[in-house]
């Protein structure tokens, strides 16, 4: 669903996928199942009722649960490990991105890009969500520190002026 995380009661979930798919069939959409992840708060699919229809769920979507873990383009769910990693792998990806950017001229300019689109909202999604999380484990949110402290000590070391 894009741009979309929805919480639901278990025995919703194939009503809300066909429900989903009706509505986009009006306006000539296509929901993409592969792509449609279902997460399960529970620790044993095969121990779930009846009633939360799984089987009829994995053939309109991709589904497991939150202790298994899940690494996507959003927010990590499962273990703390999993979260520690994709904040790891994000704020990889802004260093590398801090690193492009550096090629324009104007000090101004690639720090408004570093800052209002390369990494800011990639992990202010990520802290919404687990924060409490993240402060617990201090590493992983050090690592998105880091990127940014080099990148202004680099971009204004010659600026600072005692008044």
């Amino acid at each position: 669903m894009d741009d979309g995380d929805f919480l639901c009661h278990p025995t919703l979930v194939p009503a809300y996928l066909r429900e989903f798919d009706l509505a986009n069939a009006k306006v000539g959409a296509q929901r993409n199942p592969q792509k449609t992840e279902v997460i399960y708060y529970c620790k044993d699919l095969d121990a779930a009722p009846p009633e939360w229809n799984i089987d009829e769920v994995k053939k309109q979507a991709s589904v497991s649960t939150a202790t298994a873990g899940s690494i996507t383009l959003g927010v990590a769910v499962g273990p703390e490990q999993f979260i520690a990693d994709q904040l790891h792998s994000k704020a990889d990806v802004i260093r590398a991105m801090h690193e492009k950017v550096q090629l324009c001229q104007d000090p101004q300019t690639e720090f408004a890009l570093l800052r209002e689109s390369l990494g800011v909202s990639r992990i202010n999604h990520i802290l919404r969500v687990h924060g409490t999380t993240i402060l617990q484990e201090r590493r992983a949110a050090e690592a998105f520190d880091e990127i940014g402290q080099r990148s202004l000590e680099r971009l204004f070391q010659g600026s600072r002026r005692t008044v």
